[in-house]
């Protein structure tokens, strides 16, 4: 079995962790920027629960919200999904709506 991509995810969350807010501002300047991606509109509860600050609770809130209707972009999900700035910006960083 291949633990590649498991550790790539891990690393990508430790690198995701140690970003700071002034640093996650600077790289929204520059346009969305991922490390990874994890399609919030097609991951399953599991995958969701990767990502930094996501537990059960808000996985299966993401999971409700995008029955319902998908995601469009970054402001539709925040809007939908009220979380954290922190919780958020990881978010951001390691996953994508498509």
């Amino acid at each position: 079995m291949n633990k590649t991509p498991i550790y790539t995810l891990l690393l990508l969350i430790i690198l995701a962790s140690l970003l700071s807010t002034s640093l996650s501002r600077k790289l929204k300047s520059f346009g969305t920027f991922h490390l990874y991606s994890i399609n919030l509109n097609e991951s399953s509860s599991g995958v969701l629960q990767l990502l930094p600050g996501v537990g059960k609770k808000t996985a299966l809130k993401i999971i409700l919200e995008r029955e319902f209707e998908r995601f469009e972009n970054w402001e539709d999900f925040r809007n939908r999904i009220h979380i954290s700035n922190s919780k958020f910006t990881y978010i951001q960083v390691l996953s994508k709506i498509e």
